[in-house]
């Protein structure tokens, strides 16, 4: 949305995929504004987009790129493209903290579960952060969740994190 949006806005074509529900975790009314007005600037948005098949190809005589898409609703889609920007998230990376020999549990989207006070599973290991399941991916999230974590363990304090009413932004025209 951020990227479409500022494309469009210096004067650029821009066609938006989308997976499944544009912005999940975003106020829901505030996303279909934005969608709704992102399209009368003349943002194409697509929806059903399959992202489990799919090809780019460089067509070398005219330089556009070839692309290939799924949509679950309709099938097979082609068509040509200057430019192609995939922004498709990210997930959490604790690969190389080796949490299973720790015994830390993953849920399926190798986020780890943690309670109130960021324990893990593991009483005397925590995690804050993009890293743990049910917070905000937010750095100033992260920074607090990590203070209220060193008061608790370090300044005898027992202030949790509180996830309620945290401001979020969504950057469109």
């Amino acid at each position: 949305m951020e990227c479409g949006g500022f494309i469009k806005g210096m004067g650029n074509d821009v066609t938006v995929l989308i997976r499944s529900v544009p912005l999940r975790n975003f106020d829901q009314d505030m996303v279909k504004r934005c969608i709704k007005n992102m399209e009368s600037m003349g943002v194409n948005f697509i929806s059903n987009y399959d992202s489990s098949s799919g090809s780019i190809v460089k067509d070398e005589t005219t330089g556009k790129l070839k692309v290939t898409y799924l949509l679950s609703d309709k099938g097979e889609q082609v068509e040509e493209f200057d430019t192609v920007l995939v922004a498709i998230g990210r997930g959490a990376d604790v690969e190389l903290l080796n949490l299973k020999d720790a015994g830390v549990d993953l849920n399926k989207w190798n986020k780890i579960p943690t309670d109130a006070e960021n324990r893990t599973n593991v009483s005397n290991i925590y995690a804050i952060g993009d890293v743990i399941e049910n917070s905000p991916e937010l750095t100033p999230v992260a920074i607090q969740e990590g203070t209220l974590l060193a008061d608790r363990l370090y300044n005898n304090k027992t202030k949790k994190m509180n996830y309620d009413m945290i401001a979020t932004t969504i950057f469109t025209p």
